[in-house]
């Protein structure tokens, strides 16, 4: 179980409080898990992707969002709206990803556990 401390400033100067942490969720790709937490105008979401997992089909976001790759990698694809690939790139462990919005994308994981970790405004 993860924790969410949460610092804050008072008169008699900065307190910390604790609360339960989200918690990972099955999504509707086999071998993909999410976690997401919003606060201060931010939204983390973390992928936790088994190795061999499915492929995660092209879809986009009216967001932008920066993406950071903790461990793990794979195939990376962009796309003509939800139906046709039009190219690929190969992501790793330490890379970053930038999705301007309404960009198509597709993931394959590969054969390790890949963790991504993404950030947008809230």
């Amino acid at each position: 179980m993860s924790r969410h401390y949460l610092m804050s400033q008072t008169e008699c100067g900065s307190v910390l409080s604790e609360n339960e942490g989200p918690s990972f969720s099955l999504l509707d790709f086999p071998g993909w898990k999410g976690l997401s937490l919003e606060d201060v105008g931010l939204l983390f979401f973390l992928f936790d992707i088994e190795a061999g997992a499915a492929e995660f089909p092209l879809h986009a976001s009216e967001d932008e969002w920066l993406a950071y790759v903790i461990e793990g990698g794979g195939e990376l694809y962009s796309g003509f709206g939800d139906t046709k690939k039009t190219g690929s790139v190969r992501f790793a462990e330490g890379d970053f990803i930038t999705f301007h919005s309404n960009t198509s994308h597709a993931w394959k994981n590969g054969q390790q556990r890949t963790r991504i970790l993404f950030a947008r405004k809230a």
